[in-house]
């Protein structure tokens, strides 16, 4: 009969041998990392990304992927980069990354249509669609002014009119003739300036209060309250789009709470998603 002495010792074994296992694995981990950096050090973002597409078409996947990475966090963000991206993680089977990047790559006007042929090539792979209901009117009008017209471009714009409607009032005093001429258009042109101004103010805050997001995980639950014994309002499924609320978010390490496409609210695991 085996003695609880010997049972004990076994344990202690194998728990040896797995932290043993796990610390060569972190190791070997650390020692490929410093190659890579060692290897591209010299390198401009654009030999790297080169590189990396030559990995690609190794079907060396994981590293084409850490390459194209290092190109990111040099902020060389580009349209081919995120496109290529999203190739690569559609050869992992990683659809809800490569949708993540395919949106990214369609931000861009020289990769908005390969990608979106890519978002519609991971919608057909993944198993459940999502619905999605159309965007709201405000939605709408905000996203237009962040993307097409841009915040800065729109404070400037404003600034300018409100200097102008203030030069208007001063020629009232400067000309007192003209002052029934001048005074009406001064008020309207002075109107214009602060209402745009007001508008690039709150379309900042919508953008810093909100953030879109993928689903990265195969099936998440949409919880009513940042508890995971909470009731469940909705699942969600990989590839799935959300919007995210940083303002109430922000006391909650652990959980976003979120808009789905389809409408509801609720909160989500923060490790199911990736951020925009």
């Amino acid at each position: 009969m085996i003695s609880d002495s010997f049972h004990i010792r076994l344990r202690d074994v194998t728990l040896a041998m797995f932290l043993a296992m796990v610390f060569f694995a972190g190791l070997n981990v650390n020692a490929q990392a410093q190659t890579l950096a060692d290897s591209i050090r010299d390198l401009s973002p654009q030999a790297i990304f080169d590189k990396a597409n030559i990995q690609i078409e190794l079907k060396h996947y994981h590293k084409a992927l850490d390459l194209y990475q290092a190109v990111n966090h040099q902020d060389m963000a580009s349209g081919p980069l995120y496109l290529n991206m999203g190739i690569a993680w559609t050869q992992l089977d990683s659809l809800g990354l490569a949708k993540y990047y395919f949106l990214k790559a369609a931000d861009f006007p020289s990769t908005k249509s390969e990608a979106l042929q890519g978002v519609d090539y991971v919608n057909n792979q993944l198993e459940h669609n999502e619905t999605l209901l159309p965007p709201l009117p405000w939605d709408r009008f905000f996203s237009w002014i962040e993307n097409e017209i841009g915040i800065h471009f729109l404070v400037l714009i404003s600034i300018i009119i409100i200097n102008l409607g203030v030069l208007l009032f001063i020629a009232t005093w400067l000309w007192p003739r003209y002052r029934k001429w001048i005074k009406s258009p001064g008020y309207g042109i002075l109107a214009i300036g602060i209402i745009l101004l007001l508008l690039a103010g709150f379309t900042d805050y919508q953008a810093r209060r909100f953030t879109r997001a993928i689903q990265i995980v195969r099936e998440s639950n949409v919880r009513q309250k940042p508890d995971s014994n909470s009731e469940i309002v909705s699942l969600s499924y990989e590839g799935y789009r959300f919007r995210i609320d940083r303002e109430r978010s922000q006391n909650n390490p652990d959980w976003y709470y979120v808009r789905m496409g389809n409408g509801q609210y609720g909160w989500i695991h923060r490790n199911d998603l990736k951020l925009f």
